[in-house]
């Protein structure tokens, strides 16, 4: 059955998930998942468990999008991020990294289906377009 592109014009929302997995010895575990919706806005729910320390970051594709706090080795969090410059880096983004004191601990690979990538392409492309118009009227 051939795919009805009709559907995903009137799409408003896209979903990209990663699971994260330990690296260099560590041996936490943590899962990301990634909402972005036409009007730029991004939202990053992570969950991390078995990781020390009281603070991690989170990066797309080496750009910083955020810091969580942990407690007792876990962190929930949602981290939003509006028009922010940032985003088109997770847009974009294959590899996820946490890290801390500039470490990484855990990474995983952002996954997403076809049909999420034509609706990323077009998502991708507005956000870009409106960076582009709030430089050019100062905003």
């Amino acid at each position: 059955m051939p795919f009805n592109f009709s559907n995903m014009i009137s799409r408003k929302r896209a979903h990209l998930r990663t699971s994260l997995d330990g690296v260099n010895g560590f041996t936490g575990r943590g899962e990301i998942s990634v909402a972005i919706w036409n009007t730029g806005t991004c939202i990053l729910t992570v969950l991390l468990r078995g990781v020390a320390g009281r603070n991690a970051d989170i990066f797309a594709n080496e750009t910083r999008l955020g810091s969580i706090r942990l407690v007792d080795g876990r962190a929930a969090a949602k981290i939003k991020l509006e028009n922010d410059p940032n985003a088109s880096a997770l847009l974009q983004a294959s590899s996820i990294e946490i890290k801390q004191n500039g470490d990484v601990i855990l990474s995983g690979k952002l996954h997403q289906n076809n049909a999420s990538r034509a609706v990323f392409t077009v998502l991708r492309d507005k956000l870009a377009f409106n960076q582009k118009r709030g430089e050019k009227s100062g905003v």
